[in-house]
């Protein structure tokens, strides 16, 4: 795994999902695994791994870590989290496929974790439906342009941002204490 202030590496858990038999591909199941966190926060461990694995996999210290590093990432000051899709250097059809399946798993773990619509801020409810759209995004290019990248780089980073806002809404920062005593 890399470090985690990089994030996890979506090759390993590629690896770690065919290990274990796992019922979706690594994109859609870190998208799932944030879309459970915002919605529920950090107790869903088990509850990420039985949908991802399967109870008899609950163990495996791969998928463990990469849910230790994404609650690290989605709770990060410097923002260092990202969405788990193929390298930039892979055909941007691949990213895009990859975008979509993290997508739909981010709004499955938002509805499995039974998200109350009418709480969300207009922000966020609007962002959510959003990403319907986005799920919808197609770069099914062999000869991606520029303008192609640049367009897919700027979703992806409306995704990523969106998620964090998401994140931080649905589970706010304890307040902080003064520290002074009276």
């Amino acid at each position: 795994m890399s470090e985690p202030s990089d994030g996890p590496d979506i090759t390993l858990v590629e690896q770690w999902l065919s290990d274990a038999d796992g019922a979706m591909e690594a994109s859609e199941a870190h998208g799932l695994l944030c879309g459970l966190l915002c919605a529920r926060g950090t107790g869903e461990r088990r509850h990420w791994l039985e949908q991802v694995v399967g109870e008899e996999h609950l163990g495996n210290a791969g998928l463990n870590a990469l849910f230790d590093v994404t609650v690290s990432l989605l709770n990060d000051p410097e923002l260092g989290f990202r969405l788990l899709l193929p390298a930039d250097s892979q055909p941007l059809s691949e990213r895009a496929v990859a975008l979509r399946r993290w997508t739909h798993g981010f709004l499955y773990g938002i509805g499995m974790g039974g998200v109350n619509q009418e709480t969300l801020s207009e922000e966020v409810y609007d962002f959510l439906r959003d990403l319907l759209e986005v799920a919808k995004v197609d770069f099914d290019t062999d000869h991606a342009t520029e303008a192609d990248e640049t367009a897919f780089f700027e979703i992806q980073e409306f995704v990523r941002l969106g998620a964090l806002t998401v994140y931080e809404e649905l589970n706010p920062a304890p307040a902080a204490t003064t520290g002074s005593i009276h």
